[in-house]
């Protein structure tokens, strides 16, 4: 018995150990990251592009971001955004200057944020991560989304290639 609750202890103490604070699993995306964000049909038809800028910083233990997303044809949206953790919990706080606003709930796993939503008639589920490329640092983000009921519903996939700015 002495013997399986000291393994248990050993257990949690090397997960403990292992397991990263808000700030740690945030830390790799606070840059400057310009590139592109593609919208496709659930059978993979390229439906929207659009390029985008992302600036990621700290202001105590908020990550706060500022994003300007620029579309095809040329209509501009830019949003502040916030990610931090209340009560163990992840969040991404998301206000656009078009009146849209979103929530999205988050866990850190293999290295990549998970982000899900569902809320107002939309459905979104993404990861992002921040990955080693051969020119530099890149930031991936893959998902979906729901948005809509019925046969009236749309589902799209999405993924935003990023390379990080240096300055």
């Amino acid at each position: 018995m002495l013997k399986t609750n000291l393994l248990l202890l050993a257990l949690i103490f090397t997960f403990s150990a292992h397991a990263q604070s808000a700030h740690e699993i945030f830390a790799p995306f606070n840059a400057q990251w310009k590139g592109v964000f593609k919208v496709y049909s659930h059978d993979g038809r390229l439906l929207d592009q659009i390029d985008v800028e992302q600036r990621y910083w700290w202001e105590g233990n908020v990550q706060r971001a500022t994003f300007i997303e620029k579309a095809r044809d040329g209509k501009i949206v830019r949003a502040q955004a916030r990610n931090y953790e209340e009560n163990g919990k992840l969040f991404c706080a998301v206000e656009k200057d078009n009146g849209e606003k979103s929530l999205h709930r988050g866990h850190y796993e293999d290295g990549a944020l998970f982000w899900f939503r569902n809320e107002s008639g939309k459905i979104e589920s993404f990861k992002e991560r921040v990955l080693q490329g051969r020119a530099g640092k890149e930031y991936h983000i893959d998902g979906f989304g729901v948005y809509g009921s019925g046969k009236e519903a749309s589902y799209l996939l999405f993924e935003g290639r990023y390379f990080e700015v240096k300055k």
